[in-house]
């Protein structure tokens, strides 16, 4: 463990008192030294957009350890996220005309890989002429 020893110098009624401090921990010395000229607005854009992606991360970070590591991750997952049931609709409770359903099935029927009619890959829906 370091130790460190402070004395802070205050006057009280006219008298120099100090007070002596012994704190202990690791000590961090952040020293700048510069020239203070002139305003340029490109570094000060490129620190604000930094501070600013650091916080996305650092959501990001909070959020994959509050959900993935801590005791109580269910209790945060719950919170965090909304679950809703889901249901299916029926052919009668879409309010659409008949061409557009049937547009929607071959849809859904290719998108699954039942339809090959609509796939200009596949020879079921070419149409080849002679010369």
């Amino acid at each position: 463990m370091i130790t460190y020893r402070y004395a802070k110098h205050y006057m009280e009624n006219n008298v120099a008192k100090r007070t002596l401090l012994k704190v202990f921990g690791i000590r961090f010395d952040i020293i700048v030294k510069s020239l203070a000229r002139q305003f340029d607005i490109i570094p000060t854009l490129t620190a604000i957009g930094s501070g600013v992606g650091i916080f996305g991360v650092a959501t990001v970070v909070c959020d994959l350890v509050l959900l993935y590591l801590l005791p109580k991750r269910e209790f945060y997952k719950n919170m965090k996220f909304k679950y809703t049931d889901t249901q299916t609709q029926d052919r009668e409770s879409i309010d659409l005309d008949s061409n557009a359903y049937y547009t929607l099935e071959a849809n859904v029927r290719q998108a699954q890989g039942k339809d090959k009619s609509n796939d200009p890959d596949s020879e079921a829906g070419s149409i080849e002429t002679e010369k």
